[in-house]
């Protein structure tokens, strides 16, 4: 089961001590989104925050459906008419192909846009002062930027005479984007060798055609799809020896040479200036709407405690799960969110006041989080999702009858050791030595079977093992010394440290 899917089940397993209530009519989003949800969860959070400052609350006197492409462009006015079938209040699209999309699907319901390049030239609107018609929204202008980035390549590389542009065939905007980088490398006396792709495997071909082409360096066109397979480029530069960049930071952080233009988790996080954009745009959609708050004198609450920082993919398919069984935010049910950035005694801290606010059930992402739960309270219902083997770590007494106050789901990942070290010997053939990264004993729980569980694995591997153990994330720095000093050839991090792994 994908990770995703298992969290998602969660959410729904949150239900079990809770009687479902009646719901009410109220007028409805629709989000239509290019790419997929997972890379943008920070954008449709703070997009919910822009509702809420113009007095729309998702679940309280407005609905939200979301409708993601995954990529693929073409099925994006197959969603937009499902609104349109649906008859939604307003349609807030992103970006460029979504709100063209929805732009052609339907003249009379409202339409939000974010979009990179030029909403005039696209067709969106009749102008900026004057939109006219059914859309308004935004321009990021990220698509300008083309021509800065060959700039900034020139300087890093003054000798470059070929430079790569990747692009995707299917955005509305390839044209702009393409002039305006054939322009710029004209006055530069560089030329450029376009490649296109619109999923994973053509990311593979074209990565091929650059090397055979001996490309100095690439520029990755301003792309949904692209952001949200900023890995698979930067593995893919760094393992041919490309320089590139990007308009988006995160690109950098997961191993790019260089970025110039968006950053995704702190522009709609951290209350910079882009930030602000997405908020107005989120206080932009309620527009259309004139619903009512209209909430119950009583509702159920949940506590939701989590071992990682806010924001977490857990919390938006944690909700799908509630919606999907018939639970709103304020309308049927109400849940406050705990996050422990990591911290153990952060989440006995949290659970504890869970506790005193009288919660109906504790909902305990990974393992601390579990514990402390149980620790705090023998009488509250709590939806556990571990890390490790549950029956293993005394949480509960059988999988067939878990007995006490707890039940749920474990991701099981100290089962799966054996499965990562074929991959990673697999990917290293004279793999020897590997570490494992993870946390103290005291501090989790879970690091103990995680532990063992590769320690077996690796020897009936034939493998050497290093475990490197630390208190908490603000050792990371002094462990990845020790492991580079053990010599390990490569690492397995216990899942524990998900939120730090920018800084992995």
């Amino acid at each position: 089961m994908k990770r995703r899917e298992f969290i998602t089940l969660l959410g729904g397993a949150v239900a079990w001590p809770l009687a479902a209530r009646a719901q009410q009519a109220m007028p409805v989003v629709g989000f239509l989104g290019a790419g997929s949800p997972g890379p943008f969860v920070p954008q449709t959070a703070v997009f919910r925050q822009g509702l809420a400052e113009a007095g729309y609350v998702e679940g309280r006197n407005v609905a939200i459906e979301y409708r993601w492409a995954e990529g693929q462009y073409d099925q994006l006015p197959a969603l937009a008419a499902e609104f349109v079938r649906r008859q939604v209040a307003v349609i807030v699209a992103f970006p460029i192909p979504a709100a063209v999309a929805a732009k052609a699907a339907t003249t009379a319901i409202p339409i939000v846009f974010n979009v990179a390049g030029d909403p005039v030239k696209l067709g969106l609107v009749g102008s900026l002062a004057r939109p006219g018609g059914n859309a308004t929204g935004v321009n990021s202008f990220l698509a300008e930027l083309g021509a800065k980035h060959l700039g900034l390549l020139r300087e890093l590389l003054p000798t470059a005479t070929l430079v790569g542009l990747l692009v995707n065939p299917t955005n509305e905007n390839i044209e702009g984007v393409t002039k305006d980088v054939v322009a710029a490398a004209a006055t530069l006396g560089v030329q450029i060798d376009i490649v296109r792709a619109s999923d994973s495997r053509e990311i593979e071909a074209a990565f091929a055609t650059l090397v055979r082409n001996k490309v100095n360096a690439l520029l990755i066109g301003s792309d949904v799809f692209f952001s949200s397979r900023r890995v698979q480029l930067a593995t893919l530069t760094a393992r041919h020896a490309i320089p590139a960049v990007s308009n988006v930071r995160e690109f950098a952080e997961v191993g790019g040479l260089m970025s110039y233009g968006t950053d995704l988790t702190e522009v709609f996080r951290q209350g910079s200036s882009r930030r602000a954009f997405i908020t107005l745009l989120g206080a932009a959609a309620a527009w259309p709407l004139a619903a009512r708050a209209q909430q119950p004198a009583k509702l159920p609450l949940v506590g939701v405690l989590v071992s990682a920082s806010s924001p977490h993919p857990f919390a938006d398919a944690f909700w799908r799960g509630l919606h999907a069984l018939g639970y709103s935010e304020g309308q049927n049910i109400k849940v406050e969110f705990r996050y422990t950035d990591g911290r153990s005694d952060r989440a006995a801290e949290f659970a504890e006041e869970l506790v005193r606010l009288d919660v109906d059930v504790i909902v305990a992402h990974f393992t601390p989080a579990v514990t402390a739960a149980i620790e705090a309270t023998r009488t509250t219902p709590i939806v556990m999702a571990p890390a490790g083997a549950p029956l293993q770590m005394g949480i509960i007494d059988s999988l067939a009858r878990p007995g006490g106050n707890v039940t749920g789901l474990s991701a099981m990942d100290a089962e799966i050791g054996g499965k990562r070290l074929q991959v990673l010997r697999e990917l290293i053939p004279s793999l020897s030595r590997v570490a494992v990264l993870a946390t103290t004993p005291t501090t989790t729980g879970y690091s103990r079977p995680f532990v063992e569980g590769l320690r077996l694995a690796a020897t009936r591997a034939g493998l050497s093992l290093e475990p490197i153990l630390i208190g908490g994330p603000s050792e990371l720095r002094s462990a990845f010394a020790a492991i580079a000093k053990a010599e390990a050839q490569a690492v397995i991090v216990q899942p524990f440290f998900d939120p730090q792994h920018v800084i992995i």
